[in-house]
């Protein structure tokens, strides 16, 4: 009985379970993401789109960004907006 040989993967592509994954390290940092396809052709296709938009698919920037809006609201709410009256119960 013989055994079925995996095929080589692209560089950069690993199986996890049943689902292809994709290393790349930019800038110092190494990124796991996964390609959400058990499919090999699949795969390939998305891990070069992920690697030509790989800043387009971290949420870093657009995170700080809400945090920053989040404290300029926070901080004009509170400086415009009466605080609101204690109610004794």
């Amino acid at each position: 009985m013989s055994r079925r040989k995996r095929p080589k993967l692209p560089r950069g592509i690993y199986l996890r379970g049943r689902v292809y994954w994709l290393t790349i390290q930019k800038n110092g940092k190494r990124y796991f993401i996964t390609l959400e396809t058990p499919d090999l052709a699949d795969a390939v296709r998305r891990s070069e789109m992920m690697r030509q938009n790989l800043e387009l698919e971290s949420g870093a920037p657009l995170n700080a960004e809400i945090e920053s809006t989040v404290s300029k609201l926070h901080t004009f709410v509170s400086t415009f907006l009466p605080t609101p009256a204690k109610v004794n119960l």
